[in-house]
């Protein structure tokens, strides 16, 4: 049994629900690495909270799982994101 976390992203009237394995602060630094990237760009989440400068993104942990799977994770996530 592995522990997750269902979390959302929030800044400038904008959100984005993801699903991690890692404490939630970290998946967060992950974001903001890997929106240093070229491919990043071709992606709205990235080139949003960028644009409004990473200090003003909010990290927030909507739901600690415990799953067996990825794909169980997933369903997580997508569970809270059909809440919002």
């Amino acid at each position: 049994m592995n522990t997750g976390y269902v979390y959302k992203l929030s800044g400038g009237g904008k959100f984005y629900i993801g699903s991690t394995s890692l404490i939630p602060q970290l998946r967060l630094e992950e974001h903001k690495s890997f929106s240093t990237t070229s491919t990043s760009q071709r992606q709205p989440v990235y080139r949003h909270f960028k644009s409004i400068g990473w200090e003003n993104v909010e990290i927030e942990t909507l739901r600690t799982v415990e799953y067996n799977t990825k794909s169980e994770l997933l369903q997580y996530e997508r569970d809270e994101y059909d809440k919002v």
